[in-house]
């Protein structure tokens, strides 16, 4: 009897008890937080399906919501976005693509149920599997991608299959292991200096110029956050090895490096003004021409989800050719073409709220480490909206929203939850 009464609450997985939930989610989450540079659209799956649970166990009355307002309101505007996407997709309808695009954002409904179900586990418990588990994927990460360069191709995938996404999931877990070097000591900061050389490789290797400036950028946030401790723990042997790392860095990276910043010059001595869509930049400048004369069109009501015909029909308007893609390159063009204003301004409340709720933590070590990690997130994610998605892919999608929902959890430690 004992046996069948497991295996049923096993069953109805929502109504699994929360102690044993406790239990799951030191190992559960952290593989969230950590692999998607490794495992792509899998780690999709896997953050959607904790998010699902998390909905049926609090609608089966399991679990309870957290009562925060700052919590609640992140959660409100991420819901807005669903909201929001519904409006605009229904008031512009073409076809039944607008349905999936209006489907993929509903995820983002969830963040309020995924929050109360983090939140059962004190997020002590969380600190240092989750800092192995960042500073583990980042070295895998570095050697899948120096091995599919060494396999021949031309920029490295990881196992997203992509190189936006693998880029950016990259940088978050080189300013991951920069923050666990600032925070920690012992093995799991030379775990995490082992991390950001890595990281740092795959970054370069992926051959998404947009994301090399937070090469430079996220160092200097994070020691902006962490300079009390650099300036005492931080002397002259430290900052020998922490040259000489460079250095080796740069060594290995430059042939690379060079290829493609000569490209880059390339491409600025060759740009042809009429836009042939010959190279990159060709592209970027016609879809953000063509993206903001439609934004201009319709900066109230948005011209709906469905764009790349939009997109077709106004670069051949303006260039005399079309050049049709599913997005512009520019994380303000795309939202604002798609829902307008509106749009624009719901996407900078959803970087910049969390941000400032998860500064109210600064005071505990928890939440300082919290509040870092959070200001690597959306660091990475505006550095891939300049000239990519930030938001609108299945990998982008679930690891800002688990994200966002798990550094708010530690850097509001101090707060009483679940």
């Amino acid at each position: 009897m004992r046996i069948n009464s497991l295996l049923g609450e096993l069953i109805l997985f929502w109504r699994i008890p929360n102690h044993m939930i406790d239990r799951v989610n030191p190992w559960a989450l952290p593989i969230a937080i950590a692999t998607p540079a490794l495992f792509g659209s899998a780690v999709s799956v896997w953050i959607f399906g904790i998010i699902a649970l998390c909905v049926a166990r609090t609608l089966s009355g399991t679990m309870a919501l957290v009562s925060s307002g700052p919590v609640t309101t992140v959660a409100v505007l991420f819901a807005c976005w669903f909201a929001v996407h519904g409006v605009f997709g229904l008031a512009h309808w073409h076809t039944a693509e607008t349905l999936l695009e209006i489907g993929e954002t509903l995820p983002f409904v969830g963040m309020l149920f995924l929050y109360a179900g983090i939140s059962l586990t004190s997020p002590r418990r969380l600190v240092l599997p989750t800092q192995a588990a960042i500073a583990a994927s980042a070295i895998l990460a570095g050697i899948l991608a120096s091995a599919q360069l060494s396999a021949g191709m031309l920029r490295a995938e990881g196992g997203t299959h992509n190189p936006g996404p693998f880029a950016l999931m990259s940088l978050l877990l080189y300013g991951y292991c920069l923050v666990s070097i600032a925070q920690s000591s012992g093995w799991i900061r030379i775990a995490a200096i082992a991390g950001v050389a890595a990281a740092y490789l795959s970054v370069v290797f992926s051959g998404m110029r947009t994301f090399w400036p937070g090469l430079l950028l996220l160092p200097i946030v994070v020691a902006i956050l962490y300079r009390a401790q650099l300036r005492n723990n931080v002397g002259w042997r430290e900052l020998v090895v922490g040259a000489l790392l460079v250095g080796i860095l740069l060594a290995i990276s430059a042939p690379f490096v060079e290829s493609r910043v000569s490209l880059l010059f390339v491409e600025f001595e060759n740009f042809d003004h009429n836009l042939n869509y010959r190279s990159a930049l060709d592209q970027r400048v016609a879809l953000w021409r063509a993206g903001i004369s439609l934004f201009l069109e319709a900066p109230l009501a948005g011209h709906g989800l469905e764009t790349t015909p939009l997109l077709a029909a106004e670069t051949e308007r303006l260039f005399g050719q079309p050049y049709a893609r599913s997005h512009f390159h520019n994380a303000v063009i795309d939202v604002g073409v798609r829902c307008g204003i509106v749009g624009i301004l719901l996407l900078i409340a959803m970087i910049t709220s969390p941000l400032i709720i998860a500064a109210r933590g600064r005071k505990s070590d928890i939440g300082r480490f919290g509040f870092a990690m959070m200001c690597v997130l959306m660091t990475s994610y505006g550095l891939a909206g300049i000239g990519g998605l930030m938001l609108g892919h299945d990998i982008m999608d679930a690891v800002f929203i688990f994200s966002t929902t798990y550094w708010l959890v530690f850097a509001l430690e101090s707060r009483k939850t679940g």
